[in-house]
């Protein structure tokens, strides 16, 4: 595996450590004990931010991170990691859609569509950030096993 940088490596950590605060400051704006509901939508409006700018350094670190050796094995397991990084993304553009609704108005039209959003649009960042984690739990493991052993 190419090492990263210095640089890089704390461009790679801040972003993960902005994905965390990120997500941990969406989710303590919807208790009311934690965070008062009239400063809220603040704390949704700068998580999703803070998120997603996390998200995008994390990722193209990941990426830059290349493997040059011809081990099949390895190869394939960096792309599993690299669609656990677009799953990270993913997560972060739901979650900016959740907070600022940039496409609720074209899904207003009827209540199917209404349906649709609510179904498969609204919330369902949780999701793509729970693929994204389990990815990058196994490939993370994996590579590091792999390496150890060649």
């Amino acid at each position: 595996m190419k090492e990263l940088t210095k640089s890089q490596t704390y461009i790679f950590l801040s972003g993960g450590i902005m994905m965390v605060i990120g997500a941990l400051a969406n989710l303590a704006a919807d208790i009311p004990v934690i965070i008062p509901t009239e400063s809220a939508e603040i704390w949704h409006k700068t998580g999703a931010c803070i998120f997603l700018v996390g998200a995008i350094c994390f990722a193209l670190m990941q990426i830059l991170q290349k493997y040059e050796g011809n081990d099949i094995t390895l190869n394939r397991i960096r792309k599993i990691q690299i669609i656990g990084d677009i799953a990270f993304i993913l997560a972060g553009i739901f979650l900016m859609e959740k907070t600022f609704r940039f496409a609720y108005p074209f899904f207003c039209g009827s209540i199917e569509q209404l349906n649709f959003y609510a179904q498969y649009i609204n919330n369902n960042w949780i999701v793509f950030l729970l693929i994204a984690a389990i990815l990058e739990v196994y490939t993370t493991h994996r590579i590091a096993n792999l390496i150890k052993k060649s």
